[in-house]
């Protein structure tokens, strides 16, 4: 089954790079990946002595969920200890959030090769690991096999099961079980998804339920934030948010519209007129999931057919504007402080976003109807914090009935910042797990 899994890989791979000729995007999966032999070997050159330990991420939010483990491993190791920490990921999409953080001095980052036998030997022959960490649910066959066979420790962190896919239900669910038993351990996001993992893998390798690491990144940006600058937000030092932001801010309830895809926005974009003259308290902080002109300007005009007047960081007020659109990178998790109510996209479009962010800052939460995704979606459901709506109304009625009770607000955002504060230490538990092994 391995060799017919990497005929089909090579048939997508050879498909993706004639849809790279048309889409610059997907011509980036293979541009980022030109000199990662050159850059590992340099990487060697440099740290010949250190233990190095890959933690690989699908992007942004898998990455944010093993920065805390290394952190933990590091306060964790004997001081003569030398260890590398590389950090590899698969999407594009990470890239200017790795070049930030490479520049911040925080560990080293690589584009992870793609998953074909000889070039996932040549690359693990090259770094000399030992340990492999993925989280949540990235599922690469090869590699899997090979870090086995190069007798590399390996494990998922975070790891999500997730009933309707085909990975654990489909014809072929018996061949990523065979898959996961080349892992060393699965350390599942919680008590719910360990059963599942127990039951599917069926074998020896131990399964542990240590939670959601990425609470602790969470809470490590939050007390970043306070440290750095005395409850004073970097986005204030941003002129048109300061301008617009002194203008409401003695008579606000602010509703943030959290990476949103074009899909959310048909969903929510009408209601906001109505509630705008309905509530002249409410004001609402745009910021699209892709942040790019083309993305922004179709914002833009999505407001503009509504009439609904609005400002940005990049474009001056015209006047006085209740609506204004985020068009930077990086700042979502700043701006939640600001916030009462959030719709959390992605929901109405293919899977939910981060929820934790929103909940750690004491925010009442919305979001639509696709987030089985995401088990920290459920909790936070189920702790009465949040709300699932599907439709336009449904979000309508959500902002009206809490803009008419403002503690009815403060009630569901301690009920989301409770639930995020049970999921922390989750970082300290899987070091601790991991070298329970002795692997």
């Amino acid at each position: 089954m391995y060799s017919f899994y990497t005929i089909l890989f090579a048939c997508l791979l050879f498909a993706l790079r004639l849809i790279a000729l048309f889409h610059r995007n997907v011509g980036l999966i293979f541009c980022m990946r030109r000199n990662v032999f050159e850059k590992s070997q340099a990487l060697r050159i440099q740290f010949p002595n250190h233990k190095l330990m890959i933690f690989h991420g699908a992007s942004v939010g898998e990455l944010m969920q093993l920065l805390p483990v290394a952190q933990a491993w590091s306060k964790e190791k004997p001081r003569q200890e030398k260890i590398l920490f590389l950090f590899t990921f698969f999407s594009p999409s990470a890239l200017p959030f790795t070049a930030k953080w490479e520049e911040e001095g925080l560990y080293h980052f690589l584009p992870l090769p793609l998953d074909c036998p000889k070039t996932i030997k040549r690359w693990l022959s090259i770094l000399k690991p030992t340990l492999f960490l993925t989280a949540s649910y990235e599922i690469w066959p090869n590699l899997f096999r090979s870090l086995r066979q190069a007798r590399v420790p390996s494990g998922i962190i975070s790891a999500l099961h997730r009933e309707n896919s085909g990975q654990f239900t489909g014809w072929y669910s018996w061949f990523f079980r065979e898959v996961l038993r080349e892992l060393s351990f699965v350390d599942a996001v919680d008590s719910q998804h360990q059963r599942r993992f127990q039951d599917f893998i069926n074998s020896t390798i131990p399964v542990f339920a240590s939670g959601d690491s990425r609470c602790d990144y969470i809470a490590q940006q939050m007390k970043m934030q306070k440290t750095k600058n005395q409850s004073e937000d970097r986005l204030l030092l941003q002129e048109q948010f300061h301008s617009w932001y002194r203008k409401i801010k003695t008579k606000r309830r602010i509703l943030i519209l959290a990476s949103t895809y074009a899909s959310c926005e048909q969903v929510i974009f009408p209601q906001l007129p109505e509630l705008l003259v309905k509530f002249p308290q409410l004001n609402v902080i745009v910021v699209p999931h892709k942040i790019d002109r083309p993305r922004i300007d179709e914002v833009r005009q999505s407001l503009n057919q509504l009439q609904i007047s609005f400002c940005s960081l990049h474009q001056p007020e015209s006047g006085f504007t209740r609506v204004f659109i985020v068009d930077a990178l990086g700042i979502l998790l700043h701006l939640y402080r600001y916030a009462h109510l959030v719709f959390v996209g992605g929901s109405f479009h293919y899977r939910i976003h981060n929820v934790y962010e929103p909940a750690a800052h004491g925010a009442a939460l919305a979001f639509g109807p696709k987030n089985k995704n995401s088990p920290e979606a459920q909790r936070l459901i189920q702790a009465g914090g949040a709300r699932e709506v599907g439709s336009g109304e449904e979000f309508f009625q959500w902002v009206h009935d809490l803009m008419r009770d403002s503690q009815m607000v403060r009630s569901l955002g301690q009920k989301n910042q409770l639930e995020f504060r049970k999921n922390l230490g989750a970082s300290e538990k899987m070091v601790r797990n991991i070298k329970s092994l002795q692997i």
